[in-house]
């Protein structure tokens, strides 16, 4: 089932009191912000997965797959005493067998959009009871072929990730690379995909005292103030941050998935209240005053003066701490809650209908 395939330990999630009626493959982690969990299991079974995801492919095995984990999650629903388990997952082809397997079982399906990919969507959405749009354009698309079965979902931002499970070393950065100099342009994600390589290149040749930097992958930019480090957990890049720091989103844009995307590691920026330069991406549009944009590297070299500028006392600080406490993992469960409720009918009625669950736009 993907680079996760052997992470199939059951996640649960949890009414604020009661008992929880809710359970969810751990590769859906995302659903918890555990990326820091979910690298260390991609590095254990590495090998196991690519195998996995091979054997995926074909019908057989793609079934047997499906059957296995749907089992493990079933034990694990017995185990915890669930009453009516929800199933939550997200889209993409490895995850059809498996949800089809889970809605023969009995299971209350939640299919979880998180991309602009309204063509990878609808066989899901036909599939599942309910469907959460986290992105809007997908939200509005989805909602005028399929009703009330699509409802939207507030992007919900980081959660705090203990470090090492017993006996497991937590990767750390070594010393050197916390001395790269400032300013910083800080990416924290891969970059395939999702960078403008281009635009990245031409802002760092025409400004060699910045340092870009990014997580996950080989040196995609080829120039000296370009950095590619290892993954590490968030404890360890955000000794990056500080003074002379830029929360960097160079989406490519020309790319619709990105032009639309939600970025979760804008609330990483905003947590630490640190300024965000970024490419006008669609979900920055009512943030105008807490991001700085620009869809050119002259735009985007202008935008990352203002934000080193920008003031040590600035109130925009605070109001970016704000914002990702109300876009928290608190502030998702209080949301879900009435979804898991032991009595309630799937979906409860009226439950798309508060304030927290309307989209800003329509």
């Amino acid at each position: 089932m993907g680079s996760t395939q052997c992470a199939r330990t059951a996640s649960v999630v949890t009414r604020p009191c009661g008992r929880p009626r809710a359970v969810l493959p751990e590769s859906l982690i995302v659903l918890s912000r555990a990326r820091e969990a979910i690298d260390r299991k991609r590095k254990k079974c590495l090998k196991l997965a690519h195998v996995s995801h091979r054997l995926n492919r074909l019908p057989f095995f793609s079934r047997l797959q499906a059957k296995i984990l749907a089992n493990q999650i079933e034990s694990r629903a017995r185990q915890l005493n669930l009453n009516r388990p929800i199933f939550f997952y997200p889209h993409g082809e490895s995850y059809r067998t498996l949800s089809r397997e889970m809605k023969q079982r009995g299971f209350d399906l939640v299919h979880m959009c998180m991309d602009y990919h309204i063509q990878i969507q609808i066989e899901h959405v036909q599939l599942s009871d309910v469907t959460l749009s986290i992105i809007e354009a997908a939200y509005s698309e989805l909602h005028d072929m399929f009703g009330t079965k699509i409802h939207w979902l507030r992007q919900f931002g980081p959660m705090t990730v203990s470090g090492a499970a017993p006996g497991e070393t937590v990767p750390s950065l070594p010393v050197e690379l916390l001395q790269i100099p400032t300013p910083r342009l800080i990416y924290v994600g891969n970059v395939d995909g999702r960078v403008d390589l281009r635009l990245v290149r031409e802002l760092l040749r025409t400004h060699p005292q910045w340092h870009f930097i990014a997580f996950g992958s080989e040196d995609r930019v080829g120039l000296p103030n370009s950095h590619f480090l290892p993954w590490v957990p968030a404890a360890e890049w955000s000794k990056l941050l500080g003074p002379g720091t830029v929360g960097f989103m160079p989406y490519d844009i020309s790319i619709p998935k990105n032009l639309h995307c939600a970025p979760l590691k804008l609330f990483d920026y905003w947590e630490r209240g640190i300024p965000v330069v970024s490419t006008p991406i669609v979900y920055l549009r009512d943030y105008p005053d807490l991001a700085y944009t620009g869809g050119t590297a002259d735009e985007l070299a202008n935008a990352v003066r203002q934000a080193l500028e920008e003031p040590a006392d600035s109130p925009k600080k605070m109001t970016r701490v704000a914002q990702a406490r109300e876009h928290s993992i608190d502030t998702m469960a209080r949301i879900l809650a009435p979804l898991l409720e032991d009595t309630a009918g799937f979906p409860p009625r009226g439950w798309e209908n508060q304030r927290l669950t309307q989209p800003r736009r329509r």
